[in-house]
């Protein structure tokens, strides 16, 4: 009897141990519940972004993201999930961009700006999550620059150049930016820093011949554009451009060679625009023909349709032959059109209305070298 006593004794305290050892378990599964949860919810998430591809795989992304945001996180997770989430933004953001391309090309023009204006919203809510995230900032100020708000895209652009200074993207746009604004100084200096970082960079290349051009500095712009014709000799516009710098060097028969070799690869107009201008306003007899010049700048408007720069050729050509009435109504239209280089072509125009042709004047420079006047005054930001 004693010995069942103390059996059951034993019994009731090994039930009691049980029940304890249970009572401590379930206690220690709920302290851990929630940070059990917080990992997973992070885990997750992490996992969609090793198969996402898509603008759908990002929305999800960001989507599970503000979920977990919107619950109790601790603080190293909250910052890593909205660190996520700006990634995942800004990769929307770039696939948004491909689709505006996409229209781009097949002319919806109504979509690219509904798509365009989705990308911006991606760009700007994903640099607040994360003001470090330098693609973001490329992105928006791409977009801002589209939009033609050419210094709030200049600030994205040289926020870029300090985050990541190493990277030629922010510099060559921050020279697209200063050329946009007329200050071909500074454009030649931040293409001068993406060249640093890729010597191959074409389109800084052409980018800094272009400002250089403005300048007046042809033979630093043939330079770059002879290099540019010597790597894309397929590309027209290359031609154009060094054929422009050639121009500006008074090289007459270079400058026409250049812009042949040009239309012969596309004749979109601007060959015929460029060789009108100089067969109109070249002071050699050569290439001074003006019933050509007529005809080129008439081909280049049903080519391409009026632009400044066709215009301009035609009222010259209408100069050159005498149709001075021709050339004053012509060259109003093309002031009209475009008033950023007014002074030159109201210049052209007072000639015009003085019944006088314009022709080009060379100037002899740098140990007799040729070059002509017509480079564009630089404006006060660029003379200080």
């Amino acid at each position: 009897m004693q010995k069942t006593r103390n059996g059951q004794r034993a019994s009731r305290i090994v039930i009691w141990l049980a029940v304890g050892w249970l009572m401590c378990g379930r206690l220690l599964a709920e302290d851990e519940k929630k940070p059990a949860q917080e990992v997973t919810i992070k885990q997750s998430v992490h996992r969609l972004t090793e198969t996402a591809h898509t603008a759908k795989d990002f929305s999800q992304i960001i989507e599970q993201c503000q979920i977990a945001l919107d619950g109790e996180l601790s603080d190293s997770d909250r910052t890593y999930l909205r660190t996520l989430k700006s990634w995942a933004l800004n990769r929307r953001c770039e696939k948004r961009l491909e689709f505006a391309a996409d229209f781009a090309a097949a002319g919806n023009d109504r979509q690219v700006l509904l798509v365009n204006d989705e990308a911006l919203a991606d760009a700007m809510e994903a640099v607040a999550l994360d003001e470090t995230r330098w693609r973001a900032f490329l992105n928006r100020g791409i977009l801002l620059s589209d939009a033609g708000l050419l210094p709030e895209a200049m600030a994205d652009f040289q926020t870029v150049c300090r985050l990541q200074p190493k990277e030629s993207a922010g510099w060559f746009n921050c020279g697209e930016m200063h050329s946009a604004l007329n200050n071909y100084r500074k454009a030649v200096g931040s293409y001068d820093r993406a060249l640093a970082i890729d010597s191959a960079d074409l389109q800084a290349l052409t980018g800094r011949g272009l400002a250089y051009c403005r300048l007046g500095d042809y033979a630093a712009a043939e330079k770059d554009f002879e290099i540019v014709v010597r790597m894309r000799g397929s590309d027209a516009a290359a031609f154009i451009n060094r054929g422009d710098a050639r121009l500006g060097l008074a090289q007459w028969r270079d400058a026409y060679d250049d812009y042949i070799r040009a239309a012969e690869i596309a004749d979109n107009g601007l060959a015929a625009e460029r060789t009108a201008w100089l067969f109109a306003t070249c002071p050699e007899e050569e290439f001074y023909r003006p019933d050509t010049a007529v005809d080129l700048a008439r081909h280049s408007i049903a080519q391409s349709g009026e632009t400044v720069g066709n215009l301009e050729a035609l009222a010259a050509a209408y100069a050159c032959k005498g149709d001075f009435n021709l050339a004053v109504e012509v060259q109003r239209k093309a002031i009209a059109m475009d008033t950023s280089r007014a002074a030159a072509r109201s210049e052209r125009l007072g000639l015009y209305e003085k019944q006088k042709p314009f022709v080009q004047q060379v100037l002899r420079v740098d140990e007799g070298q040729m070059r002509t006047s017509t480079a564009e005054e630089p404006t006060d930001s660029e003379k200080k």
